[in-house]
């Protein structure tokens, strides 16, 4: 068996990381660190042990990994201690707020031969498994535009950690990260990054707006990133463009919903999309003749199934030897390269190259 210590006891950890621990098989979670009450936090885990101190959770508690789900900043500091503790080490995306943390804690993790990645669960989105499938299988040509946006409406600044004026806060290292991590999953390394990040909410302390492009020089696809606060609705969450057809995805996917009724991965319906919700593949005439209407009708696209527990079922199996690890430590870091430059981006107004 596998047992988990939890640091931290907000929303990522009751809402997107125990529902699959606890219902994975040879997995137990043991032990938590968080300055929530026991009580509270019995009340979900009645059997973890819990504790006030960093340090004596990760000297005294029976654990054999330790899940990092505390506000961002904490990140490198937390998964040091673990990895010097001898744990092996899962951190709640996005890796950390400085591509010099993240590269220290890669060698730290190498010197400790323990396993070290990140929770870029969205590589299981339903509606992403689609995208990558439809691309995969050829049906859109060459990609030559491949736009993602992460919409929402949240025009109040509530004053929750995300959206202080601390590292590692605002909408680009929150929804930011995973538009990101999902193109470097399918384009892989860009040439050229240029952004523009804005605080447009009143009273914003952290950035709540981002459009960030990625350049391909080398088979010149263009791929924009889009997050914003204020959409009352938006118009897709992926719309991509190719030699021979365009796809458009317009919801997005379902688990995060299903995690908030604490439906279970292992039931039917997990990650299972609506029909009318699914994808659409708009076929480019044979030949470019604009004249033959054969192909003007969409073709439906089902939605992929969505599958967060990928994630922990994998890295289950590199614990055991049994694989290498879905989400690498040098995946994650890769992202957060790109968020620095698109900040520098966005500050200096220039197109900054990603190497």
């Amino acid at each position: 068996m596998i047992k988990f210590g939890i640091v931290g006891f907000g929303l990522a950890a009751k809402v997107f990381h125990l529902p699959i621990i606890t219902r994975l098989q040879n997995t137990a979670v043991t032990a938590v660190y968080s300055s929530k009450p026991a009580e509270e936090i019995h009340q979900v885990l009645p059997e973890a042990a819990v504790f006030d101190s960093v340090d004596t959770f990760l000297s005294k508690a029976d654990i054999d990994v330790v899940v990092v789900l505390t506000p961002n900043d904490l990140h490198a500091d937390i998964a040091t201690k673990a990895l010097l503790a001898n744990k092996h080490v899962i951190i709640d995306k996005p890796f950390v707020c400085h591509a010099d943390e993240g590269e220290k804690l890669i060698a730290l993790a190498k010197e400790q031969d323990k396993l070290l990645t990140v929770y870029h669960n969205r590589r299981w989105d339903g509606d992403f498994l689609t995208v990558k499938k439809v691309i995969e299988e050829g049906r859109l040509g060459q990609v030559t535009y491949f736009e993602s946006r992460f919409d929402k409406y949240r025009p109040r600044v509530w004053g929750r950690w995300r959206e202080q004026n601390r590292p590692g806060a605002g909408l680009v290292y929150d929804l930011g990260s995973h538009t990101i991590d999902q193109a470097l999953y399918l384009f892989g390394k860009p040439q050229k990054v240029s952004a523009k990040v804005l605080e447009q909410r009143d009273g914003a302390e952290a950035n709540d707006y981002f459009d960030i492009q990625l350049t391909y020089n080398n088979n010149g696809a263009l791929v924009r990133l889009r997050g914003s606060s204020l959409a009352r609705t938006t118009p897709f969450r992926f719309y991509v463009e190719g030699t021979t057809g365009s796809f458009i995805k317009q919801e997005k996917d379902v688990q995060e919903a299903q995690m908030a009724t604490n439906l279970s991965f292992h039931d039917p319906k997990w990650g299972v999309d609506e029909p009318a919700n699914h994808g659409q593949w708009l076929r480019m005439p044979p030949e470019g003749n604009i004249q033959n209407t054969e192909h003007d009708e969409p073709v439906v696209i089902a939605t992929e199934q969505g599958a967060y527990q990928t994630f922990y079922v994998n890295f289950l199996q590199a614990a055991q030897g049994k694989s290498e690890l879905a989400v690498s430590a040098e995946q994650a870091l890769d992202v957060i390269k790109v968020i620095e430059l698109a900040f520098a981006s966005s500050e200096s107004g220039k197109e900054l190259d990603f190497e």
